[in-house]
């Protein structure tokens, strides 16, 4: 039995930027999106080398979320890279540069919602200007692709067909989906989590783990997320675990536990374990640098 088609839920700068491929035999674009996939996780896990390298390369090595990323053919390791190489250029004092790199993880906006309130938070001018800029550039080459595309785009985002597997989610919606008042909840829970990210963001928090804790909040909080999108939780894992460079024991568990969650996900009683899991890293990791903050 043949698969219905699936919806195409993307920009249409991304189908443009991807048009090489299309001229290409199946089997050879798919070859070259998966090895470009594994070469941008590879690199992304470089960028956040100062949390620890040996912690880094234990997350790649047990990142379930990216096996999933593969087997399913998706392209979150692309926003991982930009996101990541964003933050490396931020370290390096090219804030401009940064935020426009960062734009290009518009191929899944709806986790980059949290960064301006980071921008802002943290007064990151120049940053912000980049980022501004290239989705402006972005948004003109979706025009130039197809000139319709915000009405149909608009129409796409209300079909329920774009968000199977509500259960299976790691983010707010799917845990308090179902059950008495659950749409309050979730309206409350990430209200409560953009006071949390911006007291985060105001406090001496470093660039790095500002940017961290926008990639995981961008995925609990999102209303559309997957196994293979707790990609982008690596660096917030990467940066609890540095705060836990007295206990080798725990930093090797933390990475473990964390990088096996999202097959948790995949389960009818796992997922619960991962989804509070999650939370439970947000919130701690928030507040830990809210804390450091005060004591400094």
């Amino acid at each position: 039995m043949m698969n219905p088609p699936m919806v195409y839920d993307r920009l249409p700068f991304y189908a443009l930027l991807f048009s090489p491929l299309a001229r290409l035999d199946y089997k050879n674009a798919y070859l070259i999106f998966q090895i470009a996939s594994i070469l941008s996780f590879a690199l992304a896990v470089l960028c956040w080398r100062r949390f620890g390298a040996g912690t880094c390369l234990l997350l790649a090595g047990w990142s379930s979320a990216m096996a999933f990323t593969l087997l399913r053919g998706q392209d979150v390791a692309f926003v991982f890279l930009f996101a990541s190489a964003s933050a490396a250029l931020l370290r390096k004092e090219y804030p401009f540069s940064a935020g426009a790199i960062l734009a290009l993880g518009l191929i899944k906006w709806h986790f980059l919602l949290l960064f301006p309130l980071m921008i802002i938070a943290k007064k990151l001018t120049r940053f912000g200007l980049g980022f501004a800029s290239g989705v402006g550039v972005l948004i003109l080459l979706s025009f130039a692709a197809y000139s319709q595309w915000p009405s149909d785009y608009w129409h796409v985002l209300q079909m329920t067909q774009i968000t199977p597997h509500l259960t299976s989610m790691p983010n707010l919606w799917s845990l308090v989906h179902g059950g008495p008042g659950g749409l309050a909840l979730q309206t409350l829970g990430i209200a409560s989590g953009a006071v949390l990210c911006w007291c985060a963001f105001r406090s001496e928090s470093s660039l790095d783990e500002a940017m961290a804790i926008s990639l995981l909040a961008g995925v609990i909080f999102s209303t559309h997320a997957y196994a293979y999108d707790c990609v982008l939780m690596l660096p917030a894992v990467a940066a609890a675990a540095s705060r836990l460079h007295s206990r080798p024991n725990f930093q090797f568990w933390l990475a473990i536990g964390f990088g096996a969650c999202p097959v948790l996900l995949q389960f009818k009683g796992g997922r619960f374990i991962a989804q509070f899991a999650f939370l439970a890293l947000f919130l701690w990791l928030s507040m830990e640098v809210i804390r450091r903050g005060k004591r400094e």
